[in-house]
C-alpha cells in the first residue's frame, strides 16, 4: 500500500507540473463554454468539478447539495480563479453541518471587473474581449441536506445574474440584464462501508437562465481504497450552449461547428492522503460525444484549522491554458 502511496503522489505532482507550465498559454478559437460556468470550487476543480458520491462541503453545494449532511463540520471557505479566458473571479461561501440536523451552505461567485462585449469572433482579438468571457455577474447557489436512514438527500438553488450571452437572441432583442433561479437536488448513499453512490441534477426547473446555468445531470461513485487513498467515477450529462459551443473557428471563419448532442463526460479521479497533512489529487476526463479531454491536479496543506489549497486545470485539452485557483478554507469552532 506504501508503494502505491508514491505511485499515486508522484502522478498528481507530475501531473500538476504539467498544468502549471501550461498556465500561461493563449487559449485557441475552440469552440467550448466558459470555465466559470462549471467551477464548483477549488478542490472541486482539482476533480474536473465531479466527485458526486463524496466530496467536501464547499463543492458539494454545487456538485451534489446531498454531500452536505456527510459533514460533520462548520467551514468557511475562498478562492480566487484564473481562468483559461476572461475576467479572473472568486469564489466564496459557508457551510454548517454542524450546529443542526440539516446541514446547509452556501456559494457565491463574482468578479472585480465589469464584462466586455465582443464586437464578433473575427475581431475579438483586436479589441482584446474574449470570447469565452463568462457574461454572468454573479452566480450564488444555497443548499440543504438531511439523513434519511441509509441515505441523504439534498436540495438547494441556483440565483444567477448575467448580461444577455454575446449573439444570444436575449442580446439581440435589446435586453441588458438577465437574471433567474433554477433548482437542484441530489442523492447519496454507502452501499458498504467503502463504497458510495451519488445522483444530482443542477437547474431541474429554469429555462430562462439555460444559457448561464445549463442543465445538468450527474452520477456518480466513491471507492475508498484506504483512509489516505480514494477513487472516483463520475459522469455528467450536460445541455450545450449554443452561443459559446457553436462558432465560427477563428482559425478557418467559413467553417461553423455544430455541437446538437448533450455533452456527455466520463471523469476518473484519485484522492490522495500524505501523512495525514498533504492532499495530492488527480483527474482525467473524456467525452463520448465529441473529442473533449481534461485533465485536472491539485495539492492542499491541510491542518486542524485550515486548508491551503492550490489546483490547476485543463478543461480543453486541445486550448493550451490552464485554468488555475488558489483557495482558503477555516473549520470554525462551534
Amino acid at each position: 500500500m506504501t508503494k502505491l502511496m508514491l505511485v499515486n503522489a508522484v502522478s498528481v505532482c507530475c501531473a500538476g507540473w504539467m498544468l502549471s507550465s501550461a498556465a500561461y498559454g493563449k487559449a485557441e478559437a475552440v469552440p467550448h463554454l466558459p470555465d466559470e460556468y462549471e467551477t464548483t470550487s477549488g478542490h472541486g476543480l482539482a476533480m474536473n468539478n465531479a466527485g458526486y458520491a463524496q466530496n467536501d462541503g464547499f463543492t458539494a453545494v454545487r456538485a451534489n447539495p446531498a454531500l452536505l449532511s456527510t459533514q460533520k463540520d462548520y467551514t468557511v471557505s475562498a478562492g480566487y480563479h484564473w481562468p483559461t479566458a476572461g475576467r479572473d473571479y472568486y469564489q466564496a461561501g459557508v457551510v454548517d453541518a454542524k450546529t443542526s440536523p440539516v446541514a446547509a451552505g452556501v456559494s457565491y461567485t463574482g468578479y472585480t471587473d465589469d464584462f466586455s462585449y465582443p464586437v464578433d469572433p473575427l475581431s475579438a482579438k483586436a479589441t482584446g474581449a474574449s470570447l469565452y468571457d463568462s457574461p454572468v455577474t454573479r452566480r450564488a447557489s444555497i443548499a440543504v441536506a438531511s439523513v434519511f436512514g441509509q441515505f441523504s438527500f439534498g436540495l438547494g438553488g441556483t440565483y444567477v445574474e448575467a448580461h444577455p450571452a454575446p449573439g444570444s437572441t436575449q442580446q439581440q432583442s435589446g435586453a441588458t440584464r438577465i437574471s433567474g433561479f433554477g433548482l437542484n437536488a441530489g442523492i447519496a448513499t454507502s452501499i458498504s462501508p467503502e463504497w458510495r453512490f451519488g445522483a444530482a441534477i443542477e437547474n431541474a426547473s429554469s429555462r430562462k437562465i439555460k444559457d448561464y446555468d445549463p442543465r445538468t445531470f450527474k452520477v456518480g461513485t466513491a471507492y475508498n481504497v484506504s483512509p489516505m487513498l480514494t477513487l472516483f467515477l463520475d459522469a455528467r450529462q450536460r445541455d450545450r450552449v449554443p452561443e459559446y459551443e457553436d462558432q465560427i473557428s477563428l482559425d478557418n471563419p467559413s467553417q461553423s461547428i455544430t455541437l446538437s448532442q448533450p455533452e456527455r463526460l466520463v471523469i476518473g479521479s484519485a484522492v490522495a492522503m500524505v501523512q495525514d497533512y498533504l492532499r495530492l489529487t488527480a483527474s482525467y476526463g473524456q467525452s463520448t460525444t465529441d473529442g473533449r479531454r481534461l485533465l485536472s491536479g491539485g495539492a492542499a496543506l491541510i491542518s486542524k484549522n485550515f486548508t491551503l489549497s492550490y489546483a490547476a486545470s485543463r478543461p480543453y485539452m486541445k486550448i493550451p491554458g490552464a485554468h488555475q485557483v488558489v483557495t482558503l478554507s477555516f473549520e470554525m469552532a462551534m
